[in-house]
């Protein structure tokens, strides 16, 4: 393949050991350099002490940036207009230990050149023209489950892994504290007429289990809110699902406009 032409962004926030040892080292062992990741972390504070642990674990990244306010939502707006319109970024969450793909409906072979992972993928969404990949939505990941297939059609783009091509139009902002990814999926969506996602690509990551992060924040009362926020803002794509409600008090969405297209 050419020249890479992409750069990695990781939000974080109170995971200055958890970070080394796991999505850096996968990144390193995947042979992404780690000068091209750029750490967007809660104040200058938590920019020190990552730096400080990076150094420990000898470690270095291209750049630390402090983001004032703490919320996952103005992590990922940083994130999205730090750099020049049509940049290619590959987002990472800071506790991801493997990235997978399907070999048949039982096994899952780890991705050892996430490198060209990347790139393909990028390559994919150019072909396409669509600003927005992501990767199979659950984990850990299930190959009964994935597909040897690529999606444009409204498919959950999960926030653990995806990339976007940079802009600064209001469809690449979130505002809702959580369920951000799904805003981000929708919103993509509408402008683009489209998202990629690539069924037989899956992260592994522990849910709300690593301690740190930001999950804190996600209160059932929180994920209603925005539940609901994103019912009134797309009606037409997005219906609540009460499936878990009675048994974990937990509301779910079903994004309901699903074109059948492949690519």
């Amino acid at each position: 393949m050419g020249p890479v032409t992409y750069e990695v962004a990781i939000p974080s926030y109170n995971r200055e050991e958890t970070l080394p040892r796991k999505t850096l080292r996968m990144l390193r062992d995947g042979g992404i350099g780690l000068e091209r990741v750029t750490l967007f972390v809660h104040g200058d504070d938590q920019a020190f002490s990552y730096q400080q642990s990076l150094s420990a674990n000898g470690m270095s990244v291209g750049s630390i940036v402090p983001v004032p306010v703490l919320g996952l939502p103005n992590m990922r707006n940083a994130m999205a207009t730090h750099w020049p319109d049509g940049t290619q970024v590959v987002s990472l969450d800071d506790d991801l230990s493997g990235v997978f793909a399907k070999l048949d409906d039982k096994h899952l072979l780890p991705v050892d050149d996430l490198d060209s992972l990347f790139r393909e993928a990028f390559s994919l969404a150019s072909q396409t023209h669509l600003g927005l990949w992501g990767t199979y939505p659950v984990s850990p990941p299930n190959p009964l489950f994935m597909k040897h297939q690529a999606r444009t059609d409204l498919r959950f783009v999960i926030a653990h892994l995806f990339g976007f091509i940079t802009t600064h139009e209001p469809h690449a902002l979130v505002d809702v504290p959580v369920k951000e990814d799904y805003q981000r999926t929708l919103r993509w969506y509408c402008h683009d007429g489209g998202v990629l996602r690539l069924d037989w690509i899956a992260a592994k990551t522990r849910f709300r289990q690593e301690p740190g992060g930001q999950q804190g924040r996600r209160t059932r009362e929180a994920n209603r809110a925005a539940c609901y926020a994103l019912r009134d803002e797309f009606p037409d794509l997005v219906t609540l699902n009460t499936n878990k409600l009675k048994r974990t008090g937990w509301l779910e969405l079903r994004l309901k406009d699903r074109r059948r297209v492949a690519s």
